[in-house]
């Protein structure tokens, strides 16, 4: 066989190999999100939130009571609708009286965003602007909430370094 035939169907059983791979897993799930945590020594962590939902949609933003950094070392997780999907996070931490303090050793001052309060209890989240379109938050949702991660049941499979959604009220 000749080197042009022999790339040739290598190529093609590439593709057929793709093609199947494609149509058992026809979407890549991919979860892009922003999270800017909070601290300050008066109250316990808030995060504001951006998640990215759709390449020509506009991000769903929303202020929550999780501690976003502690999600900062999962790699994926399972949505409401049974799928796994990784979890591509960019966040940073802004500690309001330091960075106040900072501003103000070089004769500034500095803005803290107005973040909203929130009842004590269990995690919760607030929608800024508008509530986003239907279904726009299942890849994030658990039993219709938005997430937040605990580790996979004992003696249910653990896939590694995966985790499984809980819910937050």
């Amino acid at each position: 066989m000749k080197a042009s035939h022999l790339a040739f169907a290598v190529v093609m059983a590439f593709k057929a190999h793709l093609a199947e791979y494609r149509a058992k897993y026809p979407e890549p799930r991919v979860v892009f999100v922003g999270a800017t945590v909070y601290r300050s020594k008066n109250a316990a962590p808030r995060t504001l939130v951006r998640y990215w939902y759709g390449a020509n949609a506009e991000p769903v933003t929303f202020w929550s009571t999780a501690d976003f950094a502690l999600m900062s070392g999962i790699l994926s997780f399972v949505g409401t609708d049974g799928h796994t999907r990784s979890l591509f996070m960019m966040w940073g931490n802004v500690d309001i009286e330091r960075t106040a303090a900072r501003y103000a050793s070089i004769g500034r001052e500095y803005h803290a965003p107005v973040i909203p309060d929130f009842p004590k209890g269990p995690a919760t989240f607030s929608f800024v602007g508008n509530q986003p379109p239907a279904g726009v938050l299942v890849p994030i949702q658990w039993e219709g909430e938005i997430a937040i991660y605990k580790p996979w049941p004992t003696g249910q499979h653990q896939p590694q370094r995966q985790w499984r959604c809980s819910t937050v009220r």
